[in-house]
């Protein structure tokens, strides 16, 4: 695998930690939605035919409906969680502090070589160079785990 492939893996599997974000706030949207459902009618409400039932009918499919969506979000949060920890955890294995920040803020946080470059206080050949290292042990490394 060559560099540029093996950065768009690390950004890949980077991105699922935003995405497991966005699972999480979605999951806490809907732990609301579902403390919201009434359980039962109201007082006072469907006096003629079957309107309370009705209602509270509607009501325990929806309740239904909400749990099934948390179930799928609490998968995709699993998901996500499992890739973000497979690559932190190569990361950690392979590369040292600095090379990490360089690759962390590159891949992860999406920073230009500008910003980078004021953050690290390294010049911007040091950073190139620490960054090229870093992307080509972690694509050794990657080679040899799935090889083996």
């Amino acid at each position: 695998m060559d560099r540029k492939e093996m950065e768009q893996t690390v950004r890949r599997a980077l991105g699922h930690a935003a995405k497991m974000i966005e699972e999480q706030e979605r999951l806490r949207m809907l732990r609301d939605q579902l403390e919201n459902i009434k359980v039962g009618g109201g007082m006072g409400e469907g006096h003629g035919g079957g309107g309370v039932s009705d209602k509270v009918a509607g009501e325990a499919a929806r309740r239904e409906e909400i749990r099934h969506e948390m179930a799928m979000c609490e998968k995709q949060i699993q998901r996500h969680w499992k890739e973000c920890f497979r690559v932190h955890r190569l990361l950690f294995d392979v590369l040292p502090e600095d090379e990490r920040r360089l690759v962390m803020l590159r891949c992860g946080q999406g920073l230009s070589w500008t910003q980078i470059v004021f953050k690290c206080k390294y010049s911007r050949a040091q950073c190139f160079r620490k960054y090229r290292r870093a992307m080509d042990k972690i694509g050794k490394h990657w080679e040899e785990v799935t090889a083996s």
